[in-house]
């Protein structure tokens, strides 16, 4: 019995002095930490700051140069990742390997199918086994169903799945949550919940509310060094980002001149009702001033969100938009444009970026009419001579002559901005919904500087955000949305739980806590 005890406070993963080098450049340092059985490790840093490396250490793609890893006391080296998958560490990646012309089960007994004599597949042996695993992960998905069909939260619940099938007994789940919406968080995070059950779990997310909520120990990198390895329990956002990027709280949010309430109004929203999916706005009317910055809370589909992209040309609109002084019609995200609107979307792969195209190219698109010469036609060095500064002052670090995709998600984003946010423009109003979705902390601090500039140079700007720190921290005021309704507005000087509990009040009053 006390050996059965030993073993289970035993780490699964035991790594010292784990060193990789490209050439010259160290790219991890002496790396050294554990993690323990069932236990949920969240690891986080910059881009840059070493993860994926140290990932591709323990899922077999890279050898280490010097150091040691121990899976459960015994020597760990895979030689490649089907060596690391057999000896019980399975990675989710962000792009999922599923085969979507395959079912649910068949992906999850993929290279082990159980057979009868002959080698014919026993289709019967097949779902069994799949429904043995989806329930012990309590989840309603039909083992029959394609995966093509499936919606990607339950494909990456598929995923996870697979994992455990596999064995794993350990999982790394690699921003799990960048592609979900917030009620899909929910049940990802209670699947990580059960998974840790059966596995141990590191949890790689540029959220670091997600790693304070729901990992028992955060380890934080920095530079390929391990800057801090210690218990969510006492820490909190504020030491998380100090420790990533070597900055206090107070820098990392920059400040920028009071707002002149008595000033001009750069836009007015005047019984405004609308509709995008199945979501309804109801009645709108509020005004925000040049310079202000206007925060948007509530529930999934409770319309905060969804005033973005109806402002953003995209969904229908009855009332009055007023941008200045003249009234406009936004039929389309063009009409947006021409109104001097610019909306930064929370998708930028779906709806921000034409991903197979370079910087300078994405960053063209939003001022053709502009630049095209007579004929037509843009000359790239037209384009360059434009978008290259707009680039720089987003604090661009990415390359301008690759495409977009091979970008990380921070600079993805910059792009956004120069390409949607129009900022070669001056517009007068900056809509932005959940635009540090997948970015990581040193890019959010260079996208708070931009929409900070934006502001002080008198931009009204309109900021929908799942981040309630975010939220607190820019806003001078911050309108709390349910059903389509603003239910409460909060003013100067709130803090996050005020926030966090008006969503909740809302919540109640509509039957359920998201």
């Amino acid at each position: 019995m006390s050996d059965e005890l030993d073993d289970r406070k035993s780490p699964v993963i035991g790594v010292s002095g784990l060193t990789k080098r490209f050439g010259h450049a160290t790219v991890l340092a002496d790396v050294a930490f554990e993690l323990g059985r069932n236990e949920v490790l969240g690891l986080v840093g910059e881009n840059g700051a070493g993860k994926s490396t140290l990932v591709k250490l323990l899922s077999g793609v890279y050898q280490p140069d010097e150091g040691q890893m121990l899976m459960e006391g015994r020597p760990y080296r895979p030689r490649n990742p089907t060596e690391a998958i057999r000896r019980g560490i399975a990675t989710v990646h962000q792009e999922l390997s599923l085969c979507e012309n395959l079912t649910v089960a068949e992906n999850l007994v993929l290279g082990e199918m159980p057979s009868r004599r002959g080698g014919v597949l026993d289709r019967g042996a097949m779902i069994r086994t799949a429904v043995s695993t989806l329930e012990r992960l309590q989840l309603d998905i039909p083992p029959h169903s394609p995966v093509a069909g499936l919606p990607i939260l339950q494909r990456q619940l598929v995923e996870i799945a697979k994992a455990l099938h596999k064995r794993a007994r350990v999982v790394i789940l690699d921003e799990p949550t960048s592609a979900l919406k917030e009620a899909e968080k929910e049940i990802l995070f209670r699947l990580v919940r059960q998974l840790s059950e059966h596995a141990s779990v590191i949890y790689i997310s540029h959220y670091l509310s997600e790693v304070l909520d729901h990992c028992g120990r955060a380890l934080v990198l920095r530079d390929g060094r391990v800057m801090m390895d210690r218990p969510t329990s006492s820490l909190d956002s504020r030491q998380l980002i100090a420790a990533m990027v070597q900055e206090e709280m107070e820098s990392f949010y920059p400040k920028y001149n009071d707002v002149d309430r008595s000033g001009p109004a750069a836009l007015s929203l005047r019984g405004v009702s609308g509709r995008v999916g199945l979501t309804e706005l109801h009645d709108i009317s509020f005004t925000v001033r040049r310079g202000e910055i206007v925060g948007l809370a509530g529930l999934s589909g409770s319309g905060a969100a969804e005033l973005t992209e109806v402002l953003g040309g995209r969904g229908t609109l009855s009332g009055e938009v007023v941008v200045g002084a003249k009234a406009v019609k936004l039929r389309s995200p063009a009409d947006a444009v021409m109104a001097g609107i610019s909306y930064v979307p929370n998708d930028r792969k779906r709806d921000g970026l034409a991903m197979e195209m370079d910087a300078v190219e994405n960053g063209a698109l939003s001022v053709l009419r502009r630049l095209a010469r007579t004929g037509g036609t843009l000359l790239p060095r037209d384009a360059a001579r434009n978008v290259l500064p707009q680039l720089s002052n987003v604090e661009f670090h990415g390359g301008t002559e690759v495409p977009v995709r091979s970008l990380s998600g921070g600079n993805q984003q910059k792009v956004v901005f120069v390409k949607m946010a129009n900022v070669a423009l001056g517009s007068v109003v900056l809509v932005l919904n959940d635009f540090t979705r997948g970015v990581d902390v040193a890019a959010k601090r260079d996208l708070y500087h931009v929409i900070m500039r934006a502001a002080n140079n008198g931009a009204a700007v309109l900021l929908a955000s799942s981040d309630l720190e975010e939220l607190v921290q820019l806003s001078d005021r911050i309108m709390v949305f349910r059903s389509g309704r603003i239910v409460e507005v909060l003013g100067a000087g709130v803090g996050m739980r005020e926030v966090q509990a008006a969503i909740e009040r809302t919540a109640s009053e509509v039957g359920h806590v998201g």
